[in-house]
């Protein structure tokens, strides 16, 4: 609707004006007890680069600002990173665990949203548009060299999704939460 409702606004005679009402559903996610100080740095930094021309003075002109792949936010939780970028049209997130940290301490609170639940280990958030599906969980580790794969399980108590280890893992060695 967006999209033709934004051509629509070259081609005045293209659409109906009487309807451009758009349809919304927000659901925010929270991070109890993270650090909401961390400070995003940039990943990736690509080729592409764009030109900001806005107004009449060059002073807020700005030219070559480079386009990255992602954000990494250091420390969000004590000694967990979180690194995240596009992936197409998809939000893709990380969350790296450092050698000897604990990612129990790692909370997703979801509000807003009609109804939460897993099915076949996917998060499913029921909206009155549209459901997003989070795919099951996959973590794994870099031991002498070797990615070994970590089993890893979403759990959902009330509206806060975390992430568990049935089988365990290594503490001595990072953990990345995909």
């Amino acid at each position: 609707k967006l999209e033709s409702l934004h051509h629509g606004s070259h081609e005045p005679d293209a659409f109906d004006v009487t309807d451009d009402r758009i349809r919304g559903h927000a659901v925010f996610a929270r991070f109890p007890g993270s650090n909401m100080n961390a400070i995003p740095r940039p990943l990736g930094r690509s080729n592409t680069y764009y030109n900001y021309f806005l107004g009449n003075d060059p002073e807020k002109w700005v030219s070559k600002a480079f386009a990255y792949d992602g954000v990494m936010y250091e420390a969000f939780y004590p000694g967990v990173d979180l690194e995240i970028r596009s992936a197409g049209q998809n939000v893709k997130y990380d969350f790296v665990v450092a050698a000897g940290s604990d990612p129990s301490q790692i909370k997703v609170v979801y509000l807003g949203a009609n109804e939460i639940y897993l099915e076949n280990g996917n998060l499913n958030i029921h909206t009155s548009l549209a459901d997003i599906t989070e795919k099951k969980p996959v973590a794994w580790q870099v031991l002498d060299g070797v990615k070994v794969n970590v089993r890893c399980d979403f759990r959902l108590e009330n509206n806060a999704v975390s992430f568990e280890f049935p089988e365990g893992f290594d503490a001595c060695y990072e953990l990345v939460i995909d």
